[in-house]
């Protein structure tokens, strides 16, 4: 049984998030497609976290915030503060997405899964 607590376990579920984002997306259901790409970039984040050190809340799970601050740190140390800026705006998006009834748009959902992909990409470089 996969753990995911586990980098490999955490990575395995981003994968299969991501591939939920593709297929909902394809399917015209925007707002699920936005949640499944924060969470597949959130786990993915997740698993570099922990690799590097990092440690669950209390022993509870581990918090969104926290990682993610911790992802925009290094974002910022490599000069790409956009990407900062598109970690606000993926979770923005996971929260109206998620909270309220606003229908959100095939270009959104694009935008947001082009984001997820440029943070995920530029937190491999370099950083093992």
């Amino acid at each position: 049984m996969m753990n995911f607590h586990e980098p490999e376990g955490l990575r395995a579920k981003a994968a299969e998030h991501w591939a939920g984002a593709q297929s909902e997306q394809a399917a015209g259901r925007f707002s699920t497609a936005i949640a499944l790409a924060y969470y597949a970039c959130f786990q993915t984040v997740l698993a570099w976290y922990v690799e590097h050190g990092g440690e669950p809340d209390r022993g509870q799970g581990y918090s969104h915030g926290v990682v993610y601050l911790t992802a925009s740190a290094l974002l910022a140390q490599r000069k790409r503060e956009d990407l900062v800026a598109g970690l606000v705006k993926l979770y923005e998006a996971r929260l109206r997405g998620q909270y309220t009834s606003t229908q959100d748009s095939d270009d959104l959902c694009q935008d947001i899964r082009r984001i997820a992909t440029e943070v995920l990409e530029t937190l491999k470089s370099g950083t093992r």
